[in-house]
């Protein structure tokens, strides 16, 4: 999961919800998919690219999913779109409405890897709370790119530090291991390429 929210770089949460909550992962995901198929249908030029997991509430009754997606969306009509999946007109309002959706970003503490985190955190907490009950624990969009994965060893330039020489080549976020052969010092990289470097996405 952390490999395809790389790849797709997201600044935005969204949160879906239902009011009543949904009583089973499974019934989330149906009606996630309700909406994915309407938005495709409503917005065929506006494609909705995301990573998303659901959790279980705080009082353990009943689910509702967190989507990270890259790029602004009109909250209005997101909503708009969730409550017709939910089975309402998609015109309600106030307390007439079938659930909700919220929406933070981008903010400081939402850049892409701070935001992959808080998502692996709620499908640990989902498994873990749900007493790993069977269910598909996340899901992505089918258009995010599969990241290729390459690995190689750089020796040091005199003079420059691993820490140094990484942050000039790569994108934030390698983790580089130190290593000494015949006296020659250098480090090996064992990561995702992300296509955001292609992009020019800066990734903070």
């Amino acid at each position: 999961m952390l490999r395809r929210l790389r790849q797709l770089c997201p600044d935005h949460l969204w949160t879906f919800t239902k009011r009543g909550k949904f009583p089973t992962r499974a019934e989330t995901w149906e009606a996630y998919g309700r909406f994915c198929a309407l938005w495709r249908r409503w917005f065929p030029n506006r494609p909705w690219v995301g990573v998303e997991v659901p959790e279980l509430h705080a009082d353990g009754q009943g689910w509702h999913i967190h989507v990270g997606i890259r790029g602004f969306v009109d909250v209005r009509m997101v909503r708009r779109v969730w409550f017709k999946a939910l089975g309402g007109t998609g015109s309600e309002c106030a307390d007439q409405t079938p659930g909700n959706v919220d929406v933070e970003g981008p903010r400081r503490r939402f850049r892409h890897a701070k935001l992959a985190l808080y998502l692996c955190k709620y499908m640990q907490k989902s498994f873990v709370e749900a007493g790993a009950t069977p269910g598909k624990l996340f899901d992505s969009s089918r258009s995010i790119d599969r990241p290729e994965i390459r690995r190689w060893r750089q020796p040091i330039a005199l003079g420059v530090d691993t820490a140094t020489y990484v942050a000039r080549q790569f994108m934030p976020g390698y983790a580089p291991t130190n290593w000494t052969y015949g006296g020659s010092r250098g480090f090996s990289v064992d990561n995702n390429v992300w296509q955001a470097k292609k992009r020019g996405v800066d990734d903070g």
